[in-house]
Order: C-alpha cells, then structure tokens, then sequence
C-alpha cells in the first residue's frame, strides 16, 4: 500500500478498484471556501504513484493558500472518470503515460473547463505545452518556487475565470504579431495527433470544420487535420485577412478569385486552386465588405 506522509494522510482515503488496476488516492471533501477564498480544485494525474503522491503533498504542503487538492488519477482513462466527478479547476498533468499520454487525454476533451500545468522529466515537450494552453510547464524534480508561482497563477485565472482555450487564443496571435514584427512570414502552430506542425499562414488555403476538429487546406502540401475547433482558428486568423463564410469554412481571402451569386441569397467562392467553397446568405454581406478591403474581385452571377 502506498503510504501518504502522516501530516496528511488524515485528509485521504484509500480505495482499491481491483487487484489488476492501479490504485488512486481520492481525498475526502473539503471545503473549498474555508476561510472566505475560492479554493482552485486540483487533479494530480500521474501514473507513477510516488509522483502523483509527492506532487499531492507538495501541493498541500506549500500551497494550501490557493491549491485544493480534490482527486489522484493513475491513467488518462481514470482521469476522465475523476474530470467528470470532481469537476477540477486546473489539473497537474504528466506528459510521459502509458496507452494515453498527457496530450492524447487533453485531445480527448476538446470542451474542457479546467486549467492545465503540465509536469514532466524534461524540456523536450514545453512548445507543445505552451500550445495546448497551459499554464505553466514544470520539471521533475519540482521546484518549490516554481510551484508556488503555479498556484498563484492559477488562483488568479480562477478569479478573473479564464480557461486553457482563452490562452490558446492569445498565445496565438501573440505569436503571429511576433513573426509579423520581425518582418518574417506570419506562421501558426497547429495542434494535431502527432504534435505541432508549424504552418506558413499565406500558405492556408482554408480551415474546414471536422467535427471537433478543423482540417487545415495548404497550397502545395498535404492537408493537416487539427485537434483544435473551428472557432478557435476563426478567433485567430480573422485579423490577418480570414473570413468566416459558412458554418463548415474559414476562408483566406487572398487566394479568393471569384465570386459566384446565387438565387438563394449566398454564393460561391473560387479559390487558386479552384476549389468551391459555399458562402451562407447571413454570411455574405460581410464578405462582400472584405474583399472590397482587399481590391477588385470579379462578381458573376451563379449559372445554372
């Protein structure tokens, strides 16, 4: 049995799902206002238990001010099931599992309200992590000040009640005025399955949605299927000369060359690469405005 340190271990209770299963430390509830402070409720996921175990105490130790420790997790999966139970503010994340690593469990959640500081053995991952929107990127050991800033700044997102997607956000377009302001071509990092691919922004074509996730047209190199929504990319590249023209399309309006009215109210769009793209009634008077913006276009009506 896994032994919690004894100045804690009153406020945990053991439970063993089964003798093949990794067992998870779940602590009893507490009251997350004691005090009159909004507590920031904690996940620790961990497949190693003396991790999981030590990130727990550190945090209860060191960080009571701010940090209430609400569930352990030994897998993705039982993350999932303590996500839903336990309905976390942040969660601590190990990078390295099993099966499911840390970024295969945030890609199985694309709706998620919780924050996310990630922990892991080196710094080989910190770019991916900055791009799913985490909060803070630690290293095993941990350092304790290190820790402390995390809660802090987690506390603070919880009060001004920003999520991982705001971060996202702006991240994002902190990165494409960056490339901008060094005179470079503006490039955005897209999430997907196997990590980040770094993409030349003039080079979309147009992002459609895919379910949850967005599929990335490039000219002149394979499509990228993205982990991230629609919205998302909408958010981002509208102020760098995208526009929304269905519900399924975000369209880049320089390698827009024609466009097609028709009898219904919306139109068509025709891209360098010829591809038709549908433009929604509601949607088309501020495309008309835009690629007014962005010089002559030709407009033909649709032929039957």
């Amino acid at each position: 049995i896994y032994r919690c340190a004894p100045h804690i271990a009153s406020r945990y209770v053991l439970y063993r799902l089964d003798l093949l299963t990794p067992r998870i430390i779940i602590p009893q509830r507490m009251d997350a206002e004691s005090n009159g402070k909004r507590m920031v409720r904690v996940l620790v996921i961990d497949d190693e238990p003396l991790s999981r175990e030590a990130i727990a105490k550190l945090l209860a130790q060191y960080c009571s001010q701010h940090i209430e420790v609400v569930g352990l997790a030994a897998s993705a999966e039982q993350a999932r099931a303590a996500v839903l139970e336990y309905a976390p503010d942040a969660i601590f994340l190990d990078v390295e599992m099993p099966y499911e690593n840390g970024f295969d469990f945030l890609h199985s959640m694309p709706e998620r309200n919780f924050n996310v500081v990630f922990v892991a053995t080196h710094e080989s991952f910190a770019i991916s992590a900055i791009r799913e929107g985490a909060v803070d990127y630690l290293l095993k050991p941990i350092n304790l000040d290190e820790l402390r800033n995390a809660a802090v700044k987690l506390a603070e997102l919880k009060h001004r009640q920003e999520y991982p997607h705001d971060h996202y956000r702006k991240r994002m377009k902190l990165l494409l005025e960056y490339v901008h302001g060094t005179g470079g071509s503006a490039k955005l990092a897209v999430p997907n399955n196997d990590g980040v691919t770094m993409v030349d922004v003039p080079r979309i074509l147009y992002c459609k949605a895919q379910d949850n996730y967005t599929n990335l047209k490039l000219l002149g190199a394979n499509d990228i299927l993205s982990t991230r929504h629609l919205k998302e990319y909408e958010e981002v590249l509208t102020d760098v000369g995208f526009a929304r023209v269905h519900k399924s399309y975000l369209v880049n309006i320089t390698h827009v060359r024609q466009f097609h009215r028709n009898e219904y109210g919306g139109g068509i769009l025709v891209l360098a690469d010829n591809t038709s793209i549908e433009v929604s009634r509601r949607r088309k008077t501020d495309l008309m405005e835009l690629l007014q913006r962005h010089g002559n276009l030709p407009l033909q009506k649709r032929k039957n």
